[in-house]
């Protein structure tokens, strides 16, 4: 593996088994994990703590049972790959371990049910109700005469991830795995994947998020799934 940068972007590159991935992955980002993580999880628990009228404590915990719900189903080859990440930072003597990064990698699926204005119920773990006006994300394609070169261009913005200190742990990522189609996502330090990408096999996905009463934590998260598409997926019926 290895890291660039370009301008403010950067560009990490890991290859091989997915502990070797995530080790890769912790030891080129050791210092800005080290300094975005711990933020971005406090503003988020404060950001969760306001929606519910609680404490920081309680955002945290909303996490952390957020975390238990999903941990589940999260692919044993995802798990390893956190792994090898959590290792990478230890040995450089950081004070985040394996909890924190699965946590990390949880925070933005938490995150959904409460950076919102309307929760719902704030007694029950996750249930919130249906609310007119949901705040959304947004991403385009443009080709033909749209674009300098005919070519297909597919873009997102990043701005429906706005905490404190988030940005300067922005990153590109070109995975080559051993298993699956190599791919590239734009994520956090430190998080595998948010919500979007390419692979070489020609498939581009985004997730687009649409408030629901029957959203729930049991399942694999929304950066659990992009990595499964953008590693597994070569036509649109296997995404």
């Amino acid at each position: 593996g290895f890291l660039e940068q370009q301008g403010k972007m950067l560009i990490l590159h890991v290859k091989g088994e997915p502990y070797e991935r995530g080790y890769q992955h912790g030891y080129l980002l050791r210092e800005v994990i080290n300094e975005t993580v711990p933020k971005c999880l406090t503003a988020a628990a404060a950001v969760i703590a306001k929606a519910i009228n609680g404490s920081v404590d309680d955002g945290f915990k909303k996490m952390q049972n957020g975390l238990d719900q999903c941990k589940g189903y999260i692919p044993p080859e995802l798990l390893e790959e956190q792994r090898g990440l959590a290792d990478a930072l230890s040995a450089g003597g950081s004070p985040l371990d394996f909890n924190d990064i699965l946590v990390w990698n949880t925070m933005y699926d938490s995150w959904c049910f409460f950076a919102h204005e309307d929760v719902g119920d704030p007694s029950s773990e996750f249930y919130r109700a249906p609310y007119p006006h949901t705040i959304g994300c947004s991403s385009f394609s443009a080709w033909g005469n749209a674009t300098l070169d005919g070519k297909l261009i597919f873009g997102k913005n990043m701005d429906n991830l706005t905490l404190p200190g988030v940005e300067n742990g922005r990153v590109v990522i070109f995975c080559d795995p051993d298993n699956g189609f190599g791919h590239v996502n734009v994520t956090q330090a430190g998080m595998l994947a948010i919500d979007g990408g390419f692979n070489e096999a020609g498939i581009s996905m985004m997730t687009h998020y649409s408030g629901s009463e029957y959203e729930t934590m049991r399942g694999c998260g929304i950066g659990t799934l992009s990595r499964l598409i953008l590693q597994k997926a070569s036509n649109v019926n296997d995404a």
